[in-house]
């Protein structure tokens, strides 16, 4: 995971450009109409896309 991350970091010419981060969590008072995802299964979710994506 380190690896993919640094492989991110660095510049890609001829690369299709990275996918948008995934949204922010609302910030509202209510925390049970908040999204089920935590921001670290967002964060998985957010790798394992980019890892389908052509280098």
């Amino acid at each position: 995971m380190l690896l993919l991350l640094l492989l991110l970091l660095q510049p890609q010419p001829q690369s299709q450009p990275p996918p948008p981060p995934p949204p922010p969590l609302p910030l509202t008072s209510h925390p049970q109409k908040t999204s089920k995802m935590s921001p670290t299964r967002r964060t998985a979710n957010h790798l394992l896309y980019i890892q389908t994506l052509p280098f």
